[in-house]
């Protein structure tokens, strides 16, 4: 088998050369290819034209959603692996891959595969986890224009650059939400998950699942900064799921229409968009685990 792995040399405690001798010692037998990031566009594009039976992420969720959207551009998809080394690896722990090298890779080589679904946004932007419209997603566009400091501060430089953004009075936009069970409702920020959790090790819903073929759609109402305090601390301690400004759906399709350009995220990589769809892809990658 082909195995190409896409390393990204920006993150994690281990230098580049001990990971690449990691995945060298551990699949001497295979034909190997490694690749290192540079940027977002160039690994879609690397991913994309490979013709890998297996392509594996090496970083964190970053890496692997680069490694997804490449993927998803392929006629005939390979399987896809992990080897968690970024930041945070929301995914590794939703499947239960290991942090370890050695252990992932061990992993990998004995083939357990698992379907699993993907979102895509706007048919083009695709995401394992989640996608959001709203403040979480201007967070990500600080983090992401701040990104050198994140290797030092971890996940607390998403909860400065959170509380930044909340004491300067966020004005978050208007967002109408319509969903193909016929709900419709509005918000401020809108949370739609592929899975169980949420910005590493925090729950959203405990019947979430990246293989049910459902999105799973939080939609909240906060106008002010401390309706928008309120919820970040209710989703990091549990509570979100009572509070009577959230809604909680599911759906397989979500259409949000909004009256000005909002900051969107698929797996914390922002954008600024003028319109938002997404739908899930049920079963669509085999997934090493």
């Amino acid at each position: 088998m082909k195995f190409k792995f896409i390393v990204n040399p920006k993150f994690g405690e281990e230098p580049t050369n001990i990971k690449i001798e990691t995945i060298k010692n551990m699949f001497s037998g295979e034909n190997v290819d490694i690749y290192l990031t540079s940027d977002r566009k160039s690994t879609i594009e690397e991913v994309a034209s490979s013709d890998a039976d297996v392509v594996v992420s090496v970083g964190g969720d970053g890496t692997l959603n680069e490694v997804i959207n490449g993927v998803m551009r392929m006629k005939k998809k390979p399987l896809v692996g992990a080897i968690p080394f970024g930041t945070t690896n929301v995914f590794a722990n939703e499947l239960g891959i290991s942090w370890d090298a050695k252990e992932a890779c061990e992993r990998i080589l004995e083939g357990k595969t698992k379907k699993i679904d993907i979102g895509v946004v706007n048919d083009e932007h695709y995401f394992f986890m989640w996608s959001s419209i709203g403040i979480d997603a201007k967070i990500s566009k600080l983090v992401e224009q701040h990104k050198n400091e994140k290797k030092y501060f971890r996940d607390l430089i998403f909860v400065y650059y959170g509380l930044k953004e909340i004491l300067n009075y966020y004005r978050p936009p208007k967002l109408s939400v319509e969903l193909d069970t016929g709900y419709k409702g509005m918000g401020n920020f809108v949370i739609i998950s592929n899975g169980a959790h949420y910005a590493g090790k925090y729950t959203l819903t405990t019947d979430g699942a990246i293989d049910d073929g459902y999105l799973h759609v939080f939609i909240f109402r906060n106008s002010n900064p401390y309706m928008i305090a309120k919820h970040f601390a209710g989703i990091f301690l549990g509570k979100h799921m009572k509070f009577k400004e959230m809604t909680y759906k599911k759906a397989k399709k979500v259409e949000i229409s909004f009256s000005r350009p909002a900051w969107m995220h698929v797996d914390s990589e922002p954008m600024k968009i003028f319109n938002y769809s997404a739908k899930i892809l049920p079963g669509a990658i085999d997934f090493l685990y």
